[in-house]
C-alpha cells in the first residue's frame, strides 16, 4: 500500500495559495486523492471483516456500532456509490471536480 505524502511535504507554505494552478498541480492533487481513496478503500475492507467476524457473537452490540458510526461514515466519504441516506461529499466527487475543473493550460476558469 502506498502512504500518502505527508501534507508538509505537499504544502510550500502560504505563498503556495496565490500561485497559479497548473496542470501538474492538478495532477498531483488528483494522485493523492487517488492513494488516500485506495488507503480508505483497503480501511473499510478490515473494518467490514471485523464487522462480520463480530456480528451474531456476544460482541454483536459492538459490531452494531461499528457498521453505524465508523463504517457508516467512512462509506461516504469513499464514494457516492453507497447504501446510505446522506448527501455527503465523497473522495470520487472531488477528483471529478477536479478532472472537471475547466483548466486551459494556464489557469483555472469558473464554468
Amino acid at each position: 500500500m502506498k502512504n500518502i505524502k505527508a501534507y508538509e511535504e505537499v504544502s510550500v507554505g502560504s505563498s503556495r495559495i496565490n500561485e497559479s494552478m497548473n496542470l501538474d498541480t492538478i495532477q498531483e492533487c488528483i494522485e493523492l486523492l487517488e492513494d488516500a481513496k485506495s488507503q480508505m478503500d483497503d480501511a473499510l475492507t478490515n473494518l467490514n471483516s471485523v464487522y462480520r467476524m463480530l456480528q451474531g457473537t456476544e460482541l454483536s452490540t459492538t459490531a452494531e456500532r461499528l457498521k453505524g458510526y465508523i463504517i457508516g461514515h467512512l462509506e461516504p466519504m469513499i464514494s457516492s456509490d453507497h447504501g446510505w441516506m446522506t448527501r455527503s461529499v465523497s473522495v470520487d466527487e472531488i477528483i471529478k471536480d477536479l478532472e472537471g475543473s475547466g483548466f486551459d493550460g494556464d489557469s483555472l476558469e469558473e464554468e
